[in-house]
């Protein structure tokens, strides 16, 4: 599988909530387990409030957020000789944020200088962790990353 700059596209599936659609996700090393955001759980249509809820998440070098969980998933991967490649996972964090770490920077910086409004940023992506990436090998050029599923 190929991708540029450490992202990959991946078909996710939820059977249960019926859902079907791309999700780009950050190949994360060192990140524990594969994760949606907030952002891009909303964005294929998935409705939180009916998700299961955990307060005080340990989401990584960011400290702890809320989480609530998907699950039975898979991720389909297209590799470059037009094969799928499906990973199931039993369940699948997805991270949210009631107000997120760089949003409050930015508001911070905005009353320094005295301005109210500014483009809010994407924010961090889903991330592909090692639970997927153990069974990888990875390798990078210049403009791309690679990774061989064995």
């Amino acid at each position: 599988m190929e991708n540029s700059k450490g992202y990959i596209d991946a078909l996710l599936i939820c059977k249960t909530l019926g859902i079907q659609e791309m999700v780009t996700f950050c190949i994360d090393t060192g990140a524990h387990s594969t994760c949606l955001v907030e952002r891009d759980a909303i964005d294929i249509g998935i409705n939180l409030e009916k998700l299961m809820k955990i307060e005080k998440y340990t989401a990584g070098i960011g400290g702890s957020a809320d989480a609530c969980f998907l699950d039975d998933v898979k991720l389909g991967f297209l590799d470059n000789d037009g094969k799928v490649w499906v990973a199931s996972f039993a369940r699948v964090p997805i991270i949210v944020s009631r107000k997120s770490v760089v949003r409050k920077m930015i508001d911070l910086l905005l009353k320094i200088i005295g301005k109210s409004e500014v483009e809010t940023p994407r924010g961090l992506p889903s991330l592909l962790g090692f639970d997927f990436l153990k069974g990888c090998k990875i390798s990078f050029s210049e403009k791309e990353a690679y990774l061989d599923v064995d």
